[in-house]
């Protein structure tokens, strides 16, 4: 199969049928309906029982490991106990002096009492957890404002 042509169930007429949308037209060339054939399988579904899935592009979810996340899980626990469900979205005074003095606070933990080190006071949850919080917080607060001003 040639990169870029979409793979077609072959016609004696010199035709192809796209296996995606049905579409007939020459063998020569790529299926105006439909994406470049890096995206599908080798075979068509029919002959080879491989399913199709149209997720070429996307994030991929399955390289992040919900356990490598879930010291953030404590965080936002702590933080809906504390403040109330969903309160980290709301926008907060002087926001960006604020988070990154938490960074800074919780990196200084971590520096003197190594990388597991917890936070007896915040409910024992990693001070390395509670930097990623305020890191993410201060990047997503950025991001909702760069959509707000763009329009989205």
């Amino acid at each position: 199969m040639i990169e870029g042509e979409i793979f077609y169930q072959s016609r004696s007429d010199m035709t192809a049928k796209c296996i995606v949308c049905g579409m007939v037209k020459r063998i020569d060339g790529i299926c105006p309906n439909c994406k470049p054939a890096q995206e599908w399988p080798q075979q068509p579904a029919e002959r080879t029982g491989i399913g199709l899935k149209f997720d070429s592009g996307k994030k991929d979810w399955s390289l992040l490991e919900l356990e490598f996340v879930e010291p953030l899980v404590a965080v936002f626990e702590l933080g809906e106990k504390r403040y109330g469900f969903e309160n980290w979205k709301r926008e907060f005074d002087n926001e960006q002096r604020r988070f990154r003095s938490a960074i800074k606070r919780h990196t200084l933990a971590v520096e003197k009492h190594g990388a597991s080190a917890t936070n007896p006071e915040d409910g024992d949850v990693y001070h390395a957890a509670q930097i990623a919080w305020n890191a993410l917080r201060l990047l997503w607060g950025e991001l909702k404002r760069q959509e707000a001003a763009d329009g989205k």
